[in-house]
């Protein structure tokens, strides 16, 4: 089963340029069938699409009770929208343990899949990302989520279902 996906920040650009980018140098062509779905799914966003890649189907049972369901809320933010570090603690039912959950984000097995570049701090700011901050800027522009002048994000782009 796949555990973790990496990308290193330093391949991103050379990830956007190739129209069929490869997982694995040299090995995709003899992924095992159940790793396809995730192939493809990277595929898609790495080539502009974004879609909901189901819950059901990520091993979360992997991760402690607290960072369940951190990730399950933050896998309800939908493309194009972000939440805050803050609303997600309190979505979790701890609205104290906002650098908990940041540093449940930190450590997401599971990036792209459940998409942790959607939650950013109160102000506005970036804040971290594991796969470093041009990835994160990255993947909000490609949902059509981009910082302004001021280098933060619109508080018009929070999601206030989570």
């Amino acid at each position: 089963e796949l555990v973790r996906i990496i990308l290193a920040p330093d391949d991103i650009e050379a990830l956007q340029c190739n129209p069929h980018p490869v997982a694995f140098s040299g090995s995709e062509a003899s992924l095992p069938g159940e790793i396809r779905p995730f192939v493809d799914f990277v595929h898609q966003i790495l080539n502009g699409y974004s879609f909901i890649f189901p819950l059901d189907q990520i091993p979360l049972w992997r991760c402690g009770g607290f960072q369940q369901r951190v990730l399950a809320r933050e896998h309800g933010i939908p493309p194009g929208k972000v939440s805050t570090y803050a609303r997600l603690a309190q979505a979790c039912g701890t609205p104290k343990a906002v650098r908990a959950v940041g540093s449940a984000l930190s450590h997401n097995p599971f990036p792209l899949l459940i998409p942790c570049h959607r939650t950013i701090r109160t102000d506005g700011g970036l804040g971290g990302y594991q796969g470093g901050l041009d990835m994160k800027r990255w993947l909000l522009a490609n949902e059509g989520v981009s910082p302004g002048p001021n280098g933060k994000i619109s508080l018009d782009d929070i999601c206030f279902d989570v």
